[in-house]
């Protein structure tokens, strides 16, 4: 029995359709799990940031975009991460630059807290380094995750998501 390609034609009859048809559904694969990543990404309660060397914002969970836009806190100028006072950007930023470097550093990455002008209670972010093994396959550049949770949003947690048991 012949089996037929996505084409119609044969594989026999012509080998660099069927290439093309593994291709095709190589990444219709890619694109369902990209799918599928980014909708759990996005149901998290946390900001989730992927940010570059100078804090550029590469990507932003739907919690995280909530943030931005309230401004209490961390927001984005200039499309790169900041907090309310010069000082805290600063902190941010700089640890962000030594998470998001294409050579590891050792220690990289770290929490802060973050002041609110609202008075409310601060910020807890997180800044871990992308694992070399994702970073080494990027074609733009290298980044650094950062997690943003909120100690007074609903469902308060002690920890965020990037300190949790996963079991």
């Amino acid at each position: 029995m012949r089996l037929a390609s996505i084409n119609g034609s044969t594989p026999e009859a012509n080998p660099a359709s069927l290439a093309s048809d593994q291709v095709t559904l190589k990444l219709a694969d890619l694109e369902m799990v990209r799918s599928a990543a980014l909708e759990a990404l996005d149901s998290l309660s946390e900001g989730v940031v992927l940010a570059d060397i100078s804090a550029r914002v590469l990507f932003a969970n739907h919690a995280a975009e909530k943030m931005f836009a309230t401004a209490d806190g961390i927001g984005v100028e200039a499309s790169r991460l900041c907090a309310a006072s010069y000082a805290q950007t600063v902190a941010l930023r700089r640890l962000i630059a030594l998470s998001a470097r294409r050579e590891p550093i050792e220690n990289a990455g770290g929490s802060l807290l973050l002041e609110r002008p609202s008075g409310r209670r601060p910020l807890l972010v997180t800044i871990v380094p992308m694992r070399r093994e994702t970073t080494r396959h990027l074609v733009g550049p290298a980044a650094a995750i950062v997690f943003v949770a909120d100690p007074e949003q609903d469902g308060d947690r002690s920890e965020p998501v990037s300190k949790r048991s996963m079991v």
